[in-house]
C-alpha cells in the first residue's frame, strides 16, 4: 500500500529502539467516523488506485465465505452467494487476492454486492456513481459506510437479511451453548469460558443447555447482570424449565430470549444493588442518587475545603501560642495523687472467630440484587442454574 501511495520502500525507517529526529510531521486527522472527511483523505485514495488497471468484472459479489474467522460467526452467507451468481455477479474472495487485484476489480466493477462489515468500504477504491448492493447482517446502521457512499457517491441499495432476536450491540451475545457429552466438568465454567471466547466485551449474556447435566445455566457479564438481576434470573429459569418438562428445549430457550427481550426494553429496576459474593459486600447500581460533578464543582470543593482548612490550622496554631489570652493552671492547688497496687494473674485465653453475615439492601420493591463473582479470566459474571 506504501508503495501505491508513491512512497519507496527505501525510505521507511523501522524505529525498534529510541530515535532522534531533527523534524517529525504529525498530519491532522483527515476522517472522523460519523462527523467529517477531508479532501486530503479522499486524495490519499485516488493516489492509490490512480496508477491500477481496472479488470472487466463490471458485476462483482465479495464474499465471506472462505474466511476462516467468519466460518463460525455466520451463516447462510453461500446461499445468498449462489442467488447473485445465477443473476451474472463474479465471486470474490478477497482474503485470496493481493491488494492490487482487489482494488483492480473494485475500480473497474460498475455493480458491487457484499454483506456489511469492512467489505463494502473497500468502495472506496470504486468509481463515482458505482451501484451498490449491501446486505445487511445486523441491525446495527454502519455511520461509516455512510461517509463512503457520500465521498463516492455510490448509488447504494440495502437490504435486510438477518434475524436479530435481541436488541445488542457486536460482540454483546446472546451467546446459545449446548453439551450433550461429558467433557463438560461445569456449565457454569463452560458459560463463562466461551464467553470469554467470543468476546472481548464485558457486557453480554450466554445461555448454556447442559443435556448431560440435565440443566439450564445463565451467565451475564457487565451490564447484563444489572438488567437480569437474581430475580429476573429466576424468571428465566422458570419458564425454561416448564418447557425442558416436556421435551421441547427449542421452545425453552426462545422463552428465555423473549423474557430477556422484555427486561431489556422495561430496563435496569429501580433501586437495584449487586452483591459481590466473593467479598461478601453490596454495592447501589440503581444511579438514582449518583450525580457527576462538573470542573466548576471540583473547583468549588476545593476552594471551600482550602479555606476552612487554613482557618482551622491558624485557630490551632493561635491556641497552642496562647495568641488568644493567657491560661494559668495552679498545679498544687487543683491536683491530686493517688497510688495504689493490682495484681493480675493470667490463667488461659480463647479466641472466638464468626462471620457475622450483612443484611442485604432495603430495596423498595422487596429486592432487585444481582449476585456476582469472579470468573473465568477475570471478569465479573453473575448468573445462575437449574435442573430440569
Amino acid at each position: 500500500m506504501i508503495n501505491l501511495l508513491g512512497i519507496p520502500s527505501e525510505r521507511l525507517i523501522n524505529v525498534t529502539v529510541p530515535t532522534k529526529f531533527k523534524k517529525i510531521i504529525i498530519p491532522e486527522v483527515s476522517l472522523q467516523a460519523g462527523n467529517y472527511y477531508t479532501q486530503e483523505y479522499i486524495n490519499m485514495f485516488n493516489k492509490i488506485k490512480s496508477g491500477i488497471k481496472p479488470t472487466n468484472y463490471k458485476k462483482v459479489y465479495f464474499s465471506r465465505c472462505r474466511f476462516p474467522d467468519a466460518l463460525y460467526k455466520e451463516r447462510g452467507e453461500k446461499e445468498i452467494e449462489k442467488f447473485f451468481k445465477k443473476n451474472g455477479y463474479k465471486i470474490i474472495y478477497p482474503e485470496q487476492l493481493s491488494i492490487d487485484e482487489q482494488i483492480s476489480i473494485i475500480k473497474g466493477c460498475k455493480h458491487f454486492a457484499a454483506v456489511s462489515g469492512t467489505l463494502p468500504h473497500n468502495l472506496l477504491f470504486a468509481e463515482e456513481h458505482t451501484h451498490a448492493i449491501i446486505i445487511n447482517k445486523t441491525y446495527i446502521h454502519n455511520n461509516f459506510q455512510d461517509m463512503i457512499n457520500e465521498i463516492r457517491k455510490i448509488k447504494a441499495d440495502y437490504i435486510d437479511c438477518h434475524l436479530s432476536l435481541l436488541p445488542v450491540t457486536l460482540g454483546y451475545g446472546p451467546f446459545i451453548l449446548m453439551v450433550n457429552d461429558n467433557s463438560v466438568g461445569s456449565s457454569q465454567s463452560y458459560a463463562e469460558e466461551k464467553f470469554n471466547e467470543y468476546t472481548e466485551k464485558d457486557n453480554g449474556i450466554a445461555f448454556v443447555l447442559d443435556m448431560n447435566a440435565r440443566l439450564f445455566y445463565i451467565a451475564t457479564g457487565g451490564e447484563a447482570y444489572e438488567y437480569v438481576g437474581d430475580t429476573r434470573l429466576n424468571e428465566l429459569l422458570d419458564d425454561a424449565t416448564v418447557y425442558a418438562g416436556d421435551g421441547d428445549y427449542y421452545q425453552a430457550m426462545i422463552a428465555m430470549l423473549n423474557d430477556t427481550v422484555t427486561f431489556y426494553q422495561e430496563g435496569k429496576p429501580d433501586h437495584s444493588s449487586v452483591y459481590d459474593a466473593d467479598q461478601g459486600i453490596y454495592r447501589d447500581v440503581s444511579g438514582s442518587n449518583v450525580r457527576l460533578l462538573d470542573l466548576k464543582d471540583i473547583l468549588l470543593a476545593i476552594v471551600i475545603g482550602g479555606v476552612v482548612c487554613a482557618g482551622f490550622c491558624l485557630f490551632i496554631t493561635g491556641k497552642y501560642r496562647l495568641k488568644f489570652g493567657r491560661y494559668r493552671y495552679n498545679a498544687r492547688e487543683h491536683a491530686t495523687v493517688k497510688l495504689r497496687t493490682n495484681e493480675d494473674h493470667f490463667v488461659r485465653q480463647y479466641v472466638t472467630r464468626r462471620k457475622i453475615p450483612k443484611d442485604p439492601p432495603k430495596n423498595g420493591d422487596g429486592g432487585n440484587t444481582s449476585t456476582v463473582h469472579q470468573g473465568a479470566g477475570g471478569r465479573t459474571f453473575g448468573g445462575g442454574g437449574r435442573g430440569f
